[in-house]
């Protein structure tokens, strides 16, 4: 999460850390996943805590590649920050 932003909608730009030295190519299809829940299994006598799994919450594909991207400042939904 970047400035406050968890969420991103169809045709938002998103940076990510990889690039070329990671084989990272224009027009790769990434998936993203929302991370599992942790919650609490209520049976009769007791409880456990239970990680529910990853789930599929859409794909981004990749259209400009750097082989090295430093971003001095952060970015949010709609563009850059000053």
């Amino acid at each position: 999460m970047v400035d406050g932003v968890s969420q991103v909608a169809q045709f938002d730009v998103v940076v990510i850390d990889r690039g070329e030295r990671y084989g990272v190519e224009e027009a790769h299809v990434l998936q993203v996943d929302r991370a599992g829940e942790t919650i609490r299994k209520v049976i009769a006598g007791g409880g456990a805590e239970v990680k529910l799994p990853d789930e599929e919450a859409g794909v981004l594909m990749v259209f400009r590649v750097d082989c090295r991207t430093k971003i001095n400042r952060p970015v949010s939904k709609g563009g850059w920050t000053d």
